[in-house]
């Protein structure tokens, strides 16, 4: 876990990591969330869509850039202010994702920092938008 105070971040200062969507994934978010549509959890219900396959919840996508911002940029002293996240394509069972976020703003202040953010598969955006984080030190 990072520890970066408002002071040590820097416009342009950005990290990334990766994670792959496994099936106990989907099946943990809707365990937690109560989303059970057929669209994540049934496979022959996701076969006759045009995706033909079961797809990643939205949010469980989205829900990494709580690891972002809580854990490496800026880490330790953050407080989640706001997510603006457009969902461009779907994810799918076995995909490997990539977290980017990107200092963009800082707001002196009020010690917040806006994280431009993207999630890739391959190189593909499948979510991107912006976060504005308070920095607590």
């Amino acid at each position: 876990m990072q520890e970066y105070t408002y002071e040590d971040l820097k416009l342009g200062t950005e990290h990334s990591f990766g994670v792959k969507i496994k099936e106990s994934d989907l099946d943990s978010f809707a365990k937690m969330t109560g989303d059970y549509n057929p669209l994540h959890m049934d496979e022959n219900y996701a076969k006759e869509t045009r995706f033909g396959k079961r797809v990643s919840h939205g949010l469980l996508l989205t829900s990494y850039l709580s690891t972002l911002a809580g854990m490496f940029l800026p880490g330790k002293h953050s407080l989640i202010l706001k997510i603006d996240i457009k969902m461009k394509k779907p994810s799918f069972i076995g995909d490997e994702l990539k977290i980017c976020g990107k200092i963009s703003q800082k707001v002196d202040a009020s010690k917040i920092i806006v994280l431009d953010v993207k999630i890739t598969n391959k190189e593909e955006v499948l979510q991107e938008g912006a976060m504005h984080i308070q920095v607590l030190k």
